[in-house]
């Protein structure tokens, strides 16, 4: 299973600041730096990893079932722990649509955040909302 790789490298980087929970549930909660965000969840599937970031979007680490079960492990746990660090340290944009009607995620690897803004949504790094490509284009 990914989450016995997966916890004890959540433990080397974030110590305690997360809650581990059950097998039949989610494999980590970390807490909400920002009640707009909300908590981050994190979920172990058949063919992926989900990152439920609660009230803006959600992300999958996908695998192939039929590989090796420590090649998963170690693949998902590498991914997981760049996809967190990006996460926590504001280098992910989340979009959440006005209407409610879809979200997007998107690393910011190569740009800034209103690089990749669109109108219609409202816009989320994991520290708090950024507001919508209006709003900053009149800053």
């Amino acid at each position: 299973m990914i989450r016995d790789q997966l916890i004890p490298a959540l433990k080397e980087k974030y110590g305690d600041t997360f809650t581990v929970g059950e097998p039949n549930e989610f494999i980590a909660l970390f807490p909400a730096k920002h009640e707009k965000v909300g908590r981050l969840m994190l979920y172990e599937g058949e063919e992926y990893l989900t990152f439920v970031i609660e009230k803006v979007a959600h992300d999958h680490v996908y695998f192939d079932p039929n590989e090796e079960q420590e090649k998963i492990d170690q693949s998902v746990t590498t991914q997981t722990m760049e996809f967190l660090d990006d996460l926590f340290n504001d280098r992910i944009l989340m979009g959440l649509a006005k209407d409610l009607m879809g979200t997007s995620i998107m690393a910011l690897k190569w740009g800034e955040p209103k690089d990749f803004m669109q109108p219609g949504f409202d816009y989320f790094l994991w520290s708090g909302p950024i507001g919508d490509i209006t709003e900053n284009s009149q800053k």
